[in-house]
């Protein structure tokens, strides 16, 4: 097994343009799980305009991304500890991730060089999209829900 953690920023925050979160957001920045071929793994933001970023490509050849949560709504900071945990060794995360990085490969199928999975990469790719999702949407795993301040919906920066 593998120690992903290695790639978790000591701090992270999302921002929005509009700030206010009771108008609709133009600009917003996402944080990403990013998994490049040979197994090397990258916790960044990106930033979108109006968009929202690619769940997953299962034909990458490069890397693959995952949405882990966004600022399209409100301003997010990452609680990096619970991503860290998850990312560490026997994580729920690194176990997918291994599982995925020890199933692909990339072959030239028809003049093309294409990513290929075997069928437990496969499914650990399904079960990490849906984790992340779940932890994102659901749980909120991934969100310091202490960093904003109650009264005044704004944080403590």
């Amino acid at each position: 097994m593998a120690d992903y953690s290695y790639a978790v920023p000591e701090r992270m925050i999302l921002n929005r343009d509009p700030a206010d979160s009771g108008v609709r957001a133009s600009v917003w920045e996402t944080a990403v799980l990013r998994i490049q071929r040979g197994g090397r793994v990258e916790v960044t933001s990106e930033r979108h305009t109006g968009s929202v970023p690619r769940s997953h490509d299962e034909d990458a050849q490069i890397d693959l991304i995952f949405e882990i949560v966004d600022a399209q709504n409100d301003r997010q900071k990452i609680d990096t500890d619970a991503l860290r945990t998850d990312l560490s060794d026997g994580g729920s995360l690194a176990i997918l991730i291994d599982r995925i990085v020890a199933g692909h490969t990339v072959e030239l199928i028809k003049s093309n060089w294409t990513g290929v999975f075997t069928n437990d990469a496969a499914q650990a790719l399904d079960e990490l999209r849906l984790e992340l999702e779940y932890n994102a949407r659901e749980a909120c795993r991934y969100i310091d829900m202490d960093w904003m301040d109650e009264d005044s919906g704004t944080s403590d920066q």
